[in-house]
């Protein structure tokens, strides 16, 4: 009888502890999600304020740079969660960033601050979030 409980107990160790850790280790996941998805937003945020407001005249515009901001600010988003919804609104959030974008860039060339074939460059960011977006609503 005490042989079967000591049995017992150092099989309830075996399979209760790695789901101990499981839960750990989802936790942290999702903080390292959350802060992951906050500092992204935090450098596009800011980055589009500094260039859009003058202060960074001497820095040539970068939207390559916001645009890879922005899908890493949708993958720690997609990441908090494994929900479809979720992951959806977190595409259609970059898509509306990339639409943005790509009226900025439109207005900084009409003013002459970039070159004219940078707009081709944020269609395509635009384009590929619009296809994200149809492959996360089609899972």
């Amino acid at each position: 009888m005490i042989t079967r409980t000591i049995n017992l107990a150092l099989v309830l160790l075996v399979v209760m502890g790695p789901l101990s850790s499981v839960r750990a280790d989802e936790k942290s996941s999702a903080e390292n999600a959350k802060a992951r998805m906050e500092a992204a937003k935090k450098f596009y945020k800011g980055y589009l304020a500094r260039q859009t407001t003058g202060v960074a005249a001497a820095t040539p515009f970068d939207p390559e740079l916001l645009y890879r901001w922005s899908v890493r600010w949708m993958e720690a988003q997609s990441d908090l969660n494994d929900k479809k919804e979720d992951r959806v609104r977190a595409a259609e959030e970059h898509l509306v960033r990339m639409k943005d974008l790509e009226g900025t860039v439109t207005e900084l060339v009409k003013n002459g601050l970039i070159r004219g074939y940078e707009p081709a460059a944020a269609e395509f960011y635009r384009l590929e979030a619009e296809k994200w977006l149809a492959e996360r609503k089609a899972k």
